[in-house]
């Protein structure tokens, strides 16, 4: 079996995906990473991420694939991998983001951005100008990564049919019709399921002014 590495980016059913992972390939194939979030100022990527390359990962033996909030460049030394990744429009990205926080009390978590949008009373605008959500893309999760490393690069916009092509491409069945809507599902309306349609133009406009490098990011790589 060819080692998978799986980055996991925020709000785009990656427990779910987690859980289609262990259902196909055996629980004991897979170890979870989500102890090195890029997007965690206190992550080894913002503090030294030159570390990865001083201390390469060259095996994840005794498992195959790997998953989880991690930049690429952790496994970058991993040979011969299937590197795989999901993205969805940064404006849908940011409403999820932002509607999942707010139902949340702040000591729910540890992480510091969590954290300062809580004691901030950030607004949706204000949340999307934070750096390590307003370039969740093309530099906190994936800066100075050569995107062409990617095997595949799923769309969230049309998952169960990215599922589908992702399950030809490593040959295997993945089921289509388990999407665990985890904001959704604890959170009532609020949450993964929402849409940038539910904002006004003048709203939208704003977000897509802010977050226009993703945005560029988004277009540029979705699909692949």
């Amino acid at each position: 079996m060819q080692t998978i590495v799986s980055v996991h980016t925020p709000k785009v059913a990656g427990t779910s995906f987690l859980c289609q992972l262990k259902d196909i390939y055996g629980e004991n194939q897979v170890l979870q990473d989500y102890s090195d979030d890029p997007a965690n100022p206190l992550s080894v990527i913002c503090i030294d991420p030159n570390s990865y390359d001083v201390s390469p990962i060259k095996s994840i033996s005794p498992f195959k694939i790997v998953h989880g909030h991690f930049h690429p460049r952790k496994y970058a030394h991993l040979v011969n991998a299937y590197r795989l990744t999901f993205l969805r429009h940064p404006v849908d990205n940011i409403m999820s983001i932002y509607n999942f926080w707010s139902a949340r009390e702040l000591n729910f978590w540890s992480h510091p951005v969590f954290n300062y949008f809580k004691k901030a009373n950030l607004s949706l605008s204000r949340l999307a100008m934070l750096a390590q959500l307003r370039y969740l893309y093309s530099r906190t999760y994936f800066g100075g990564f050569d995107m062409a490393n990617f095997d595949f690069i799923g769309d969230y916009a049309c998952y169960e049919q990215e599922l589908m092509r992702l399950g030809e491409s490593l040959g295997v069945r993945f089921d289509r019709d388990v999407r665990h809507n985890v904001t959704a599902h604890q959170m009532g309306q609020a949450g993964s399921g929402c849409s940038h349609r539910a904002l006004s133009d003048d709203e939208f406009a704003e977000l897509a002014r802010i977050l226009k490098d993703d945005i560029d990011f988004y277009e540029a790589y979705k699909g692949r």
